[in-house]
């Protein structure tokens, strides 16, 4: 690309050719382009010093059709230096309605700190295309409760939360019903990969506490953990989630009978059920006798005895199977 037109691009002060300001060779200009564009349907055109204000015009200034046709042909790089100028003039609403590509690269080339400032108009109108922008920002961005900030700023915002998190699932006057707010409260406030970082260090955390099952209040704790699992699926490694199933399995191998096994179970969330029980059913394959024979024994339970007793958010794990 010539340097001159990066020049021009980056000129933020200079005024956008308009329509009514075309010379004679300016509306050559613009004759020649669309005649690539729309007769010769040519893609991927370079733009230079002479041509670069007359097509940001044509984007600019013509009808959505026109335009979105117009900023498709052109090459991305090129666009990228038109960035500032076409989302000026079109507004930041452009970037949710233009093409994926085309968004791309006219929000990548918009300086730092009008990126962070779009980022939030963008949000607002469409999550979707700002999970696409967000990872073509000049530095990296988050956003915490509507506001796109650096990371810097948005850490100990995140810390704050985590400890709050962290707190209610150790206070027993906290439901899990109430974990499930907090954490679709998260998921409105946070980005999906702080979400997802927060998972982690919460897993990390609760591996530190080596809460038993022994008490009601304990029972709860591992419940609300649970909880976080089930809404947030997939955000730790299966060997992770292993380990949470299989200490569920060592507390119902303690229970006394077949109804307090499935009493117990059924409190847990659906996915985790569906995780434990195929869990219980690969280990009655299990090279170790003793690993092999509760399995047998817990799942012989619960099969037994899954039609007399009512437990329904087994009978649903059982049924989804």
């Amino acid at each position: 690309m010539p340097a001159k037109l990066e020049v021009w691009s980056q000129s933020w002060n200079n005024a956008l050719l308009r329509f009514d300001d075309f010379s004679p060779d300016h509306n050559q200009i613009a004759k020649s382009f669309l005649d690539r564009v729309l007769i010769q349907q040519e893609r991927g055109i370079e733009l230079s010093v002479d041509n670069a204000p007359v097509v940001a015009a044509i984007i600019a200034e013509s009808p959505q059709k026109v335009a979105m046709v117009a900023m498709s042909a052109v090459d991305p790089k090129s666009l990228r230096q038109l960035g500032p100028h076409l989302v000026e003039a079109r507004g930041v609403e452009w970037l949710c309605i233009c093409p994926p590509e085309s968004a791309v690269a006219l929000f990548s080339g918009l300086p730092a700190l009008r990126q962070q400032v779009v980022l939030q108009t963008v949000y607002a109108r469409s999550p979707e295309r700002y999970e696409r922008l967000k990872s073509h920002t000049v530095h990296p961005l988050i956003r915490v409760d509507g506001v796109v900030m650096s990371n810097a700023k948005g850490a100990p915002l995140i810390s704050l939360r985590l400890d709050e998190l962290q707190i209610k699932i150790r206070d027993s006057g906290v439901s899990p019903a109430e974990i499930d707010g907090e954490v679709n409260e998260l998921m409105q406030t946070f980005d999906w990969e702080v979400v997802s970082a927060m998972m982690m260090r919460i897993s990390q955390w609760f591996e530190t506490q080596k809460i038993p099952m022994n008490s009601a209040s304990d029972f709860k704790t591992h419940l609300k953990f649970h909880s976080l699992l089930a809404a947030l699926p997939s955000v730790l490694p299966d060997a992770t989630l292993r380990v949470w199933d299989q200490r569920v399995i060592s507390a119902l191998a303690r229970m006394p009978d077949a109804t307090w096994i499935l009493k117990v179970l059924d409190q847990f969330p659906i996915p985790s059920i569906r995780r434990i029980l195929e869990m219980m059913d690969a280990e009655t394959a299990n090279k170790d006798m003793a690993v092999r024979n509760q399995a047998s024994r817990l799942l012989k339970e619960i099969r037994d005895n899954i039609d007399t007793l009512n437990f329904e958010n087994i009978r649903m794990a059982v049924e989804s199977e």
